[in-house]
This record gives C-alpha cells, structure tokens and sequence, in this order.
C-alpha cells in the first residue's frame, strides 16, 4: 500500500468521499421529514446555505497552507483540517441529531435497492422532469466550477487568488440560498423561482463566455454571482418540487435518486467542459448555456402538466 503513488491515493479519497457524499439526499430527506410542505422549500433552501458557508470558509482555511510559489509542495493540512470536520459531523450526527421518523419501516420492507421501485419513479412524468432540471443544472454549473479555475488561469490569477475567488463563489451561494432564496420561495412558489433561476444561470454564463484574456478581476467578480445566484434558485426549488411529489416514507429513496442524478451530472460536467474549454475558453459556457435553455423548456413543460392536472380536477368536481 505504502508503494502507490500519491494519484492512486487521491482517487481513493476522492472515491471515498463521494460514498460518503450520500449524506447530502440523507439530510434532505430528514429535512422533508420534519417539515411541513408549505416549508419544504425554504428547509432545501437552508441546506444549500449551509452548504455555501462550507464553500466560503474551506477554500479560505485552504489558502492560508497555500504558497504563491508555483514550485513548492502542497501542505497535506488542508486534508487533515478536513477530516476533522468529517469528525466532527459524525459525533454530532450520533449523539446530538434526533430521529426524524417516529415510526420506523423495517430493511425489508422497504429495501436497498429495487429496480421496481426505480421504474415506477421514472414512468412518472413529473418526477422525470426534475430528474432533469436536477442533471441539466448540476451539469452546466459542474462545467462553470471546473473550468474557473483554468480560466483564472488564463487571466494570469495565483493559485491563492483561485482559493479567494471560490470562497467568493461560496459566500454568493450562502446569501443566495440563506437570504434571498429562503425569503422570496414562499411569496412567488417553486416554478416561478426556478425558472428565475435557470434565466440567471442562462444570462451569467452567457457573460462568462465573454471574458477575455483582457477582462479585469472587476468584471470577472461581477458576472459571476449572475450564474452562482440562479444555481442557488434552482437546487431548492427542484428538490422541493421533487421531495412534493413523493409520498412522506419515500423522501429518502427519491432524494437519494435525485442525488445519484447529481453525481452523474457533476462526473459528466467536468469532461465535457475541460474538453471543450481547451478548444475554445468559452465553448464550454455557450454548451452550458444552452443546455440550460432546454432546461427552460422543461420547467414551462412541467407547468403546462399541473396546469392541465388543476383543470381536470375542476372539470370532474
């Protein structure tokens, strides 16, 4: 084992962490158990917040063992610091988180893993189109958090100013999802919201695309909350409208499958943006862009649905 190299070892951490990802679809759906319908979206909302405090202050304890020369080696203490806090989260997951069900299914009945109950999510067609918006959205903005760091790099930023910037990004992501999103959900609904979202994401990575070799940092920090602040629409407007349709003892198996579409999504994002952002720096933004206007087209489906559904209940009362 000692005479793997250090590449092996990062794809067994890497692997490691995304088994241990799973956490994320376990959190939402302890936050679809304990909350009302009418504050679902607002508790995915908190999620995506607190996953943005996360996003702000790893990238800014990681610069602190962050040197701007290029030749020095990289200081393993951001990997230890982050463990830690994996640590932590597991003391406070045992000892302090209550459960969220008060009646408990058994393994059996419920499963761990069956291909029946995979297909009869998938024949539903509204559950189909959030699968969708969650794998497009996932997919376009996988593609902006992959290549920011490469085009940072073409605007000659230092590996310390990159931890900065994606600490920018986390800090956009917190105060969208924490403050704006949380705030404005209940007032205009999860569709209208989302397609704001998506509108935003469209726009900002549109703006992304046009960044040259010649664009100041000002621009650059300007343009980006455009793109971070729609993703931050999405995520919890989807995920409610997922977590919605799903009975109350199935809020584990459908956001779990939602989650699983993430994590193809964020696999898939980073090929096909690095492969197409080293043919042209802004190819991969414009793919990005108009994946997320066929997302656009999905939500206004899935609105002319319930639109019909609401019509046929009046017209049969």
């Amino acid at each position: 084992l000692l005479g793997m190299g250090a590449m092996t070892w990062l794809f067994i951490s890497r692997i490691g962490a995304g088994i241990a990802g799973a956490t994320i679809s376990t959190a939402q759906a302890y936050i679809a158990d304990v909350t009302g319908k009418e504050n679902r979206s607002r508790g995915m909302a908190m999620i995506g917040a607190a996953f943005g405090i996360g996003f702000t202050f790893g990238p800014l304890l990681g610069a602190m063992f962050v040197s701007d020369d290029l030749s020095a080696l990289p200081s393993s203490m951001p990997g230890y610091i982050a463990s830690a806090f994996s640590g932590l989260a597991l003391i406070a997951a045992i000892f302090v988180l209550p459960e969220s069900l008060k009646e408990k299914g058994s393994l059996s009945e419920h499963g761990v893993f069956q291909i029946t109950k995979l297909k009869k999510y998938l024949t539903q067609p509204v559950i189909m189109v959030m699968l969708c918006l969650i794998f497009l959205s996932t997919f376009s903005f996988a593609q902006f958090e992959s290549t920011m760091s490469l085009l940072t790099k073409h605007l000659d930023y230092s590996e310390k100013s990159n931890f900065y910037l994606f600490a920018y990004i986390g800090l956009v992501l917190t105060l969208g999802q924490g403050l704006i999103v949380r705030r404005l959900l209940p007032k205009i609904g999860e569709k209208k919201m989302a397609i704001s979202g998506v509108v935003l994401m469209i726009i900002g990575l549109l703006a992304l695309a046009f960044v040259g070799q010649d664009s100041s940092k000002a621009y650059l920090y300007s343009i980006i909350p455009i793109s971070v602040l729609g993703f931050s629409a999405i995520s919890p407007s989807v995920y409610a409208m997922l977590s919605l349709n799903a009975s109350e003892n199935q809020q584990g198996e459908i956001m779990g499958l939602g989650q699983s579409v993430s994590a193809i999504a964020r696999i898939l994002g980073p090929i096909v943006g690095i492969s197409l952002y080293f043919q042209k720096p802004s190819y991969p933004y414009m793919e990005a862009a108009l994946v997320m206007i066929i997302g656009l087209f999905l939500i206004f489906t899935f609105r002319n649905q319930q639109e019909e559904k609401t019509g046929e209940q009046q017209t049969e009362s």
